[in-house]
């Protein structure tokens, strides 16, 4: 039965339900719509199947148009491996595919249409009738219902209603969102481990060429230290020959060489003894102990010493003051050094 207000129907469908001889996968109910003929389906009559089991059936075809005067054939097809058991009669059992019920829109194709898809917004502002279809099954057939249950095709089955399309998208985007800001996340605890991995490597290799110039300053100072200490090892060993050869020298010139000569040799060595004194003196200087070698290299003067003979042998072979002179300067370089 038509819900169109009154109108005259747009589509004749036959027979008045969907009838299926037995139940089993693949068992097919047939359908015809034909469009009416007139000004009323003139330009065509847009048809649309929904079921309230669209997992259950399959509908060849569920959309389509149908020209004025003409009819289309529709297949529906039981299409699940597992069907309820339904009873005897025409309606069924509860439970079965007597439940199960068809709605067929139908509205007029509007003036100008070029064989265009006829989609959601064409069905949503056509003033569309209505013709609904019960399951029946075995000997009986169906016949059209009033029922108000919820149909739905097998498109709008694989497509979920708007709200549900967009609060699917909102909660989509947020957990790729949520994705984005932890994969950001991962990425900067990376780039913060990289970063003290990197600075520690260089710290460790900062200490190691510490290390290694350390290492280097100790094994210089080391050899520095033996340096001095050999070096002052040669010093003390110099300044004790300087001594034992001074006290040998002292020790030729002090022995009695006659008349003569030992006049000449004590006056010049007690010239001599202050000089190597002030020369040796803990305080004396590079100056003082030049001005002592001096004052004990020049011979006093005195009439008898005016003329020397050049083939008289001289006391040792080497003069008191020079030798006294150079005991004062050994020491003093002893004391400059130490």
């Amino acid at each position: 039965m038509a819900t169109n207000g009154g109108a005259p129907p747009l589509l004749a469908i036959t027979p008045g339900g969907i009838h299926f001889g037995e139940v089993a996968l693949g068992a097919t109910a047939p359908l015809r719509l034909a469009a009416a003929a007139g000004d009323a389906a003139a330009g065509g009559v847009a048809f649309k199947i929904k079921t309230t089991r669209p997992t259950r059936y399959c509908v060849r075809p569920n959309t389509g148009v149908v020209g004025g005067g003409l009819a289309v054939a529709v297949d529906v097809e039981v299409c699940v491996s597992e069907l309820p058991d339904v009873g005897g009669g025409g309606g069924g059992s509860a439970g079965g595919l007597g439940r199960d019920k068809f709605l067929v829109q139908a509205a007029r194709v509007p003036d100008g249409w070029a064989g265009e898809e006829l989609g959601g917004t064409f069905w949503g502002a056509a003033a569309a009738t209505s013709y609904k279809l019960r399951v029946s099954s075995g000997a009986g057939g169906g016949e059209p219902s009033r029922s108000g249950d919820s149909y739905r095709s097998a498109a709008d089955a694989a497509d979920p209603p708007p709200s549900t399309t967009v609060d699917a998208a909102a909660a989509s985007a947020a957990a790729a969102a949520a994705a984005t800001s932890a994969a950001a996340a991962a990425i900067a605890a990376a780039a913060a481990t990289a970063s003290a991995a990197s600075a520690a490597e260089d710290l460790r290799r900062r200490q190691a060429v510490a290390d290694a110039q350390e290492a280097q300053l100790t094994a210089a100072l080391t050899t520095v230290r033996a340096d001095v200490v050999g070096a002052r090892g040669e010093l003390a060993r110099l300044v004790a020959s300087t001594e034992v050869a001074a006290a040998a020298a002292a020790a030729r010139v002090a022995a009695p060489r006659g008349e003569g000569g030992g006049g000449a040799g004590g006056g010049a060595a007690s010239a001599a003894a202050p000089a190597a004194a002030a020369a040796a003196a803990p305080d004396a200087t590079a100056e003082t102990a030049a001005a002592a070698v001096a004052a004990a290299a020049a011979p006093p003067f005195s009439s008898e010493s005016a003329t020397v003979d050049p083939a008289a042998p001289q006391a040792g072979g080497v003069s008191f003051g020079v030798l006294a002179a150079l005991c004062g300067v050994a020491a003093v370089a002893a004391k400059v050094a130490l």
